[in-house]
């Protein structure tokens, strides 16, 4: 992606917006700040003026304006005490927030914008465009049970619907929406704060996949059949990457899981169970991803030298590790 001034512009908006939004301290001047993440990340989604990043602008633009419509109405509505009832207003600011994160059950636009946009623009739309409605859920509205089925659905959408695509976009997407039903599985219990470290851990693991399917020009699922064939060593690491998001033990993605299980069975132990079943589904698309690159390098991963790169990338699945550790411990 070519930085020209107005894209400078934009991404200091975008940094800007998000910002204003997590120290915001009203209704308004949250929408305010959702209205500004939104119109400077619009013209980001259609850089290279391609027809499918022009039509997954328009749809990012009218789920986007939309959902803050019913924020507006609704918010506005709470302030000045009418005669909606409070109930029905909270909700509509609790399904405002779902859409623009692409969560459950306005979650359909978020897997096909995400498959029409470039590997820079997917990162952004999966790490930093869901910090502040997020957020806004974690602080503003974390005791309401609905976020309980929500959290539920978003796990089983999530693992669901990855099983069924080969679109490497799509499937990061849905892996997303799995990873948001971890993060809402503590908001009725006013735990929220373990549910941002949670976020932190995600966007520190996720990042690194999306440089890499950047990188190489990953795709699909038969791209990265091909590119095993090429680099071995790489593609270890890669997979070491994407099993880290699975959750599996010992790499890093594991410890977020755990502590989310371990503070949940306090509360509800059916909840924790349930929502470790449901993970199986998303192991899948893990493992069919991960098994695609593994099989041919472990016959070559003997004939190479190791590098001081290739060892530094696969050992940054197991980096954060101790830190899980040391936050964990420390809470």
């Amino acid at each position: 992606m070519l930085l020209t001034p107005v894209l400078m512009l934009c991404s200091f908006t975008l940094v800007t917006s998000t910002i204003m939004a997590l120290s915001s301290m009203s209704w308004f001047t949250l929408w305010i700040s959702l209205e500004l993440n939104m119109l400077s990340f619009i013209p980001l989604i259609f850089s290279s003026n391609s027809n499918m990043e022009l039509e997954a602008s328009i749809k990012y633009f009218l789920v986007q304006a939309f959902a803050s419509s019913m924020l507006l109405f609704a918010s506005t509505c709470l302030v000045m005490k009418s005669f909606m009832p409070a109930t029905l207003m909270n909700m509509m600011i609790i399904l405002s927030l779902l859409t623009k994160l692409g969560s459950f059950p306005c979650h359909y636009w978020f897997p096909y914008v995400m498959q029409s946009v470039n590997w820079t623009t997917a990162t952004i739309l999966a790490t930093w465009q869901k910090i502040a409605p997020i957020m806004a859920l974690f602080f503003l509205i974390n005791t309401h049970q609905v976020m309980l089925l929500i959290a539920l659905m978003n796990v089983f959408i999530g693992g669901l619907l990855g099983m069924f695509t080969s679109s490497i976009r799509q499937i990061m997407a849905y892996s997303s929406i799995a990873h948001m039903g971890w993060m809402m599985s503590l908001m009725p219990y006013n735990m929220s704060i373990y549910s941002v470290v949670y976020l932190i851990m995600y966007i520190i693991m996720v990042l690194p996949v999306f440089y890499m399917f950047m990188k190489y020009n990953i795709n699909s699922i038969t791209d990265m059949k091909q590119y095993s064939n090429m680099k071995p060593l790489t593609s270890m690491s890669l997979s070491l990457m994407i099993l880290s998001l699975a959750g599996l033990p010992p790499l890093s993605g594991f410890m977020p899981k755990l502590m989310i299980l371990v503070i949940l069975s306090q509360f509800n132990m059916m909840l924790a169970f349930i929502m470790v079943i449901m993970s199986a589904m998303s192991l899948y698309f893990y493992l069919n991803m991960t098994m695609n690159m593994v099989i041919s390098p472990l016959y070559k991963m003997s004939k190479e030298k190791l590098h001081f790169k290739s060892i530094m990338s696969i050992l940054i699945s197991f980096m954060y590790l101790p830190l899980i550790l040391l936050i964990y411990a420390l809470t």
